[in-house]
């Protein structure tokens, strides 16, 4: 039996500076400074998933911080923004596909 308070997973993911995590459902979003967006499953700590790098030339090399991903369930979509400005959503059912 684990201890209250434990942790279960420790995962490494290449991502010194990242956006607040978001939860929805078994998976947690969260997105990186050069703007890819990771899923990874709260169960195993298995990263799922993630989008390629959107930097497109646009960014100037410091992003002070990055916003939050947001979950939509109900069409089975997540929604991130990059430093370049962009802004993208991804099917949050197949991070594998990303």
């Amino acid at each position: 039996m684990q201890a209250v308070g434990a942790r279960t997973w420790d995962t490494e993911t290449s991502v010194s500076r990242g956006s607040a995590p978001v939860v929805s459902g078994d998976r947690l979003y969260f997105t990186a400074a050069d703007g890819r967006l990771l899923a990874v499953d709260t169960r195993s700590g298995d990263l799922l998933g993630q989008t390629p790098p959107r930097l497109h030339g646009r960014h100037n090399g410091f992003v002070e911080s990055l916003p939050t991903p947001t979950v939509d369930a109900r069409h089975d979509r997540v929604y991130a923004g990059a430093p370049d400005g962009s802004v993208f959503s991804a099917p949050s059912g197949d991070p594998a596909g990303w």
